[in-house]
């Protein structure tokens, strides 16, 4: 019923999937990692968990604040949510949050489709560019600083190989973002509810301790309406 407010607390323990059952809405997307070790060039592979999604990634402007309000659907209704991230105020670390969803008829808030295949390329070519700049480089300078230019060329051939492969670009620029997949800085978590994976809410830039984020993953009944919300917060 519109008007009507869902208000949920994230909780302290998350109920994680067991590996001997599957849940739904769970894939998975083989990545390939480069590396160099000891000089050389070490190539491995492994497979990224991907989560069942709202919809597209949304970005927001600087100024759009969670803790006013942002505008969005929901598997078919519109909803005003609200966050209010918890702290330990002894060292500012965010601990949980509370989310709450005002079901609306208000026009969703402004916001631009992450394209994150299209933010990958965009870096791709702002790499390939370094390189032939570097590269040309290379021959007009002292043998210490080819010697550095040649390990930045190298560097950059790897991540392009990463990108390429399929590897996330992290860093989108906005310090908010709703729906498409979480994005994790250190280790993933994998709520379940009803046998269901959670799906990413929203991932706020808050710079916490070494420029961490909070994110959080959301799971709905059968009907669609949010029951049960789940929280991370890490840093580098």
């Amino acid at each position: 019923m519109k008007g009507t407010a869902i208000i949920l607390k994230t909780g302290d323990e998350v109920n994680e999937y067991s590996r001997d059952v599957t849940p739904e809405g769970l894939t998975f997307e083989d990545r390939k990692s480069v590396y160099m070790w000891k000089g050389e060039k070490q190539e491995d592979t492994y497979q990224k968990t991907l989560y069942p999604e709202l919809g597209d990634g949304r970005l927001y402007a600087y100024g759009v604040d969670v803790a006013n309000g942002v505008v969005v659907p929901i598997n078919g209704r519109t909803y005003r949510v609200f966050i209010a991230i918890d702290y330990d105020w002894n060292d500012s670390i965010p601990e949980s949050a509370t989310v709450t969803f005002f079901e609306t008829e208000n026009a969703e808030t402004e916001h631009e489709v992450f394209d994150r295949a299209a933010h990958r390329q965009k870096h791709i070519d702002r790499l390939r560019e370094g390189i032939g700049e570097n590269e040309k480089a290379v021959t007009e300078f002292g043998a210490d600083d080819m010697e550095y230019l040649k390990s930045v060329i190298a560097e950059s051939y790897l991540e392009i190989e990463q990108l390429e492969s399929g590897e996330d670009l992290y860093r989108h620029g906005a310090e908010l973002k709703f729906f498409g997949q979480p994005e994790f800085i250190q280790n993933e978590m994998m709520p379940v509810y009803n046998g269901r994976l959670a799906s990413h809410l929203a991932t706020i830039e808050t710079g916490w301790g070494d420029s961490g984020n909070v994110n959080i993953l959301v799971s709905c009944d059968d009907d669609g309406v949010p029951v049960a919300v789940w929280f991370e917060a890490s840093c580098y």
